[in-house]
Parts: C-alpha cells; structure tokens; sequence
C-alpha cells in the first residue's frame, strides 16, 4: 500500500512538472451480467478515472455492455450505484454492491502514442441479485474474540456467539477452535497459527473463494454434497530459507462453508444438520494481547437456524445476534 501511494506520488509530481503533458487515454468496456451470467440492462453503472473524469455513470445496452473512456494515471473504479443508504432507507436495490478496480501505472512500459494498452479490454462484471436473505446469526468483521488459553481446542457456540463452559457462557460446541503464537515473548514476528475444528458426524467444513468484488463474497448456498472436512488450518510463519512472511490454506481470501448440529438416524445417515459461512482469519486482526500470553482473532461467521436450510444469504436487518454492535454487512 505505501509503495503504490509513493508510486502515484511519483507519477503525479512528473505530470504536474510537465515530463508529460496530460496522462494517457483509456477505453475499458464492461459486460454487466447477472449470477447466471445473463445480461444486465437494469442498472446504473459509475466509472472514475483517477487524474482524469469523474463519476461518469451509463446503463448497459441491451446486450449488457458499456464503454468509458478517460485519461487516468493511477486506478479506475466501477461500480453500481446503490440507492438504499441510511439516509434513504426506505429504496430497494436489485443488486448487491458490487466495485471492480484497474490500475493503471508506469505509461513507459503500459503505453503507447498516448493510449493505455490493451486498448478497450473487455471486463466481465458480475451483479448478483437479491434473491432470499434470511435472519442468521450474525457477526461481521468487528466479532473480536479472545481466546483465553493457547495450544488447548476451545468450544464456540455460534448461536450464543461465545465460548462454551468454563470459559464462556456458550452452550453447545458447533465449532472448535486452538490458537498458537510464537511472537508473543518478542517484539519480532516469529508466526501465529490457528486451527478450527468440528468433529461430529456428517458434520464439518469446505474452503471457498471469496469474491471480494461483490456485496456478497459467498455462494448463495451451501452444497451438501461437498466434501466436508474435519479440520482446517490457518498459519503465517517467516520462511527461514528465503526470510519471507508465508501463509497456508485458510486466509483472507477464503471462506468456509461449515455443516454442524448433525443429527443421524439408526442407520447412521445423516438425517438434519445447520449450515453457515466463515469468511477467512485476516492475519492484521490476528494479535497477542499485551501483557498477556493470549491471543485474539475475529470470528466473522453467519449461521442459518433453520435445519438443512442451505441457505447463506443473510439479511442485515433481521440479525439474532444481540450481542453484536452496528450494522453487519452480509
């Protein structure tokens, strides 16, 4: 982050000292189309161009397409424009806020007779709909949790949103959780790892990519037919060979799909179950506790309470979670 804003700087200060008489023009073309990969004509669409125009805003052609064209040195931004806000609450939208970003940098190697290459790209930006949000268990980016004893599993229950007895108040273990931290006895970056972990029968978890583009990073449902792990795990570590910071597995740009609550009948099949997601543990909000040999993460999860409703649309306005402050996007 520091580098591309001392980069820009950079690029800005040979602009304004005239190295260059005004940034190079970019044409981008957009093909709006739903989850189903129909086009979209319902919409409006922004475009800003940093160093260049500002919140030009279209609507797709019939077959789902725009085209913007400005000058830029930096990143360009496309979004639709969103009409429910807090100061207007009582508009509907049809689709999730959804913001797709291009960078253009360095017009020595990316520009040509003053035009930004590939010239008129064809993007592809998905809009999903609203179909069925629903009341979940809820908690957001901001559910911090400590974990009150390191290298030991810990039982979370998700629908009180605490640790189960004799650490919390939780009643219930719908998913365990063991944290380690090496750093905690320097000031140095040693590694952290956690693991989770939901161990009855049928029950467990899959990883899935989170679309960080879209007001909705998950599927709409879980799959039942998946491949439903027992354990997942989470690690940064410094790489004593090449003395780089390296992650595995189940990081920020991950989720989980879990399968808990499983209930089997006399044949050991499984007979109902609750399903949820868990959006990925992002390493900055992963700290030591001063003071103490302890750690905090944060649980970011959503949890249907209906059984076998695989359902994962969340409705932001119906959360059962009372213990869990300000709004919580889905």
């Amino acid at each position: 982050m520091k580098y591309s804003i001392a980069l820009l700087l950079q690029v800005f200060f040979f602009w304004a000292t005239g190295c260059f008489a005004r940034p190079p023009v970019a044409k981008i073309t957009l093909h709006v189309v739903n989850q189903n990969n129909i086009p979209v004509t319902d919409v409006e669409v922004s475009a800003s161009f940093w160093g260049g125009r500002q919140n030009i805003i279209k609507k797709p052609n019939k077959d789902g397409y725009i085209s913007y064209s400005s000058p830029v040195l930096g990143d360009a931004v496309f979004g639709n424009i969103i009409h429910k806000t807090v100061h207007n609450p009582a508009a509907i939208d049809k689709y999730y806020a959804t913001y797709l970003r291009r960078d253009y940098l360095s017009p020595s190697r990316n520009a040509k007779e003053g035009r930004w290459e590939p010239w008129n790209p064809i993007v592809e930006m998905p809009l999903k709909e609203y179909i069925n949000p629903i009341p979940m268990y809820a908690t957001g980016m901001r559910n911090r949790v400590e974990l009150p004893i390191l290298n030991q599993w810990l039982a979370f229950d998700l629908e009180k949103n605490d640790w189960v007895a004799p650490w919390g108040a939780g009643r219930f273990c719908d998913l365990e959780v063991r944290g380690a931290w090496n750093g905690i006895k320097g000031e140095s970056f040693e590694g952290y790892q956690i693991e989770f972990r939901i161990r009855q029968p049928h029950a467990g978890m899959y990883l899935f990519e989170r679309d960080k583009t879209s007001g909705l990073q998950s599927p709409y449902r879980a799959d039942i037919y998946a491949d439903y792990r027992h354990h997942v795990a989470f690690y940064k570590k410094k790489d004593e060979a090449s003395n780089r910071v390296v992650s595995a597995e189940f990081d920020s740009t991950k989720g989980l799909i879990f399968r808990t609550r499983t209930k089997v009948d006399n044949n050991g099949r499984l007979k109902s179950a609750r399903y949820g997601k868990l959006y990925g543990v992002d390493g900055r909000l992963l700290q030591p506790i001063p003071g103490k040999p302890r750690m905090s993460i944060t649980l970011s999860y959503y949890f249907n309470p209906t059984e076998n409703d695989t359902n994962l649309e969340f409705d932001p306005e119906r959360n059962l979670l009372k213990n869990v402050r300000g709004y919580v996007d889905p």
